[in-house]
């Protein structure tokens, strides 16, 4: 829900804004919408402007943020080719072709094997395309993407990964 802006104690009709050489962010956004607003070269500024052209500037310039994924830290950031922390796979830009069918090895950045000690006992089953079955404190090779992905779920814990490489995603 939107907040509500009040005109300052004192119902002000006018208010001045002071900008710097160089602004960022919506400072410096609202600094080139009223250059352009009221075709000024400045130099940093000092102006008076009525109330509700701040109004309207702030409106204009202001960013929409969506509160779900704001507030989770998890969620703030997907930068291409980053590695996703609750899969383990690559962050990639997906095309809104709707005939375009990802396949699982173009997100993969981990290839090799990685010796691992499971944490607990599975019995076989399918965990991203691959078939595997572990018991608990017994040592094994498994595949490096399986495992980064068991073990950021403390499934495994992951004890050599000197037969790991680390490849960008396909694309």
């Amino acid at each position: 829900m939107p907040r509500k802006v009040f005109p300052p104690i004192g119902k002000k009709k006018s208010t001045t804004l002071i900008f710097k050489d160089k602004e960022y962010g919506i400072r410096e956004r609202a600094r080139e919408l009223v250059r352009t607003m009221l075709n000024l070269i400045d130099r940093g500024m000092a102006l008076e402007i009525d109330y509700e052209d701040l109004i309207q500037i702030v409106s204009t310039t202001k960013i929409e943020l969506d509160s779900v994924v704001t507030m989770d830290i998890s969620r703030l950031s997907r930068f291409i080719n980053s590695i996703n922390g609750k899969a383990g796979l690559a962050v990639c830009k997906v095309s809104p072709d709707p005939s375009y069918e990802p396949e699982f090895d173009h997100y993969r950045v981990f290839y090799g094997k990685a010796i691992v000690v499971p944490q607990v006992d599975l019995p076989e089953i399918t965990i991203l395309g691959k078939k595997v079955r572990i018991r608990r404190g017994e040592k094994i090779y498994l595949d490096a993407t399986l495992s980064f992905y068991l073990g950021i779920r403390d499934i495994v814990k992951i004890i050599d990964i000197s037969m790991v490489e680390v490849k960008k995603p396909r694309s």
